[in-house]
């Protein structure tokens, strides 16, 4: 074998080495986030056993609404969207349905957000935090601070 030969044999190799392994991690990558999403189908149809069994009737799933933002003189309209809308006794709840033991303490920060979010735009009666680790339902009740 000749040099220019090897070097084409080398550079076809890499050539076809990196297409695998984009492949490979493309394959992963959706692997991954299917087994997530299942996770969380799972988890949200279970959540709404959980709160029926005490007490509280679907109303949505998966609730969007349109939100305005004002940045400057520019408005943008984005999309929040909040796992469950429920009831009972006449109180509307946003219900947010989370797995894993950072993300159903309010200590994680993304969490917190997503709360103060639904509490602030959607303005519910309350807004319950489904622990379904725990298979727990939490009431979040946010109280002002001061500056």
């Amino acid at each position: 074998m000749d040099y220019q030969t090897g070097i084409t044999i080398l550079i076809l190799g890499i050539i076809f080495g990196a297409v695998l392994l984009y492949t490979t991690n493309k394959f992963i990558r959706r692997l991954v986030l299917w087994f997530r999403f299942k996770k969380a189908r799972v988890g949200q149809d279970k959540a709404e056993k959980l709160l029926k069994k005490n007490g509280y009737s679907i109303v949505a799933k998966e609730y969007c609404s349109k939100i305005k933002v004002k940045v400057d003189d520019d408005l943008f309209e984005t999309m929040i969207r909040a796992d469950l809308i429920v009831e009972k006794d006449g109180f509307t709840y946003v219900a947010e349905v989370k797995t894993g033991q950072s993300a159903t303490s309010l200590m994680d920060c993304g969490t917190r957000r997503q709360l103060l979010e639904y509490n602030f735009y959607l303005k519910p009666d309350g807004i319950l935090l489904v622990d379904m680790d725990e298979r727990k339902i939490h009431s979040i009740e946010f109280i002002g601070g001061n500056l």
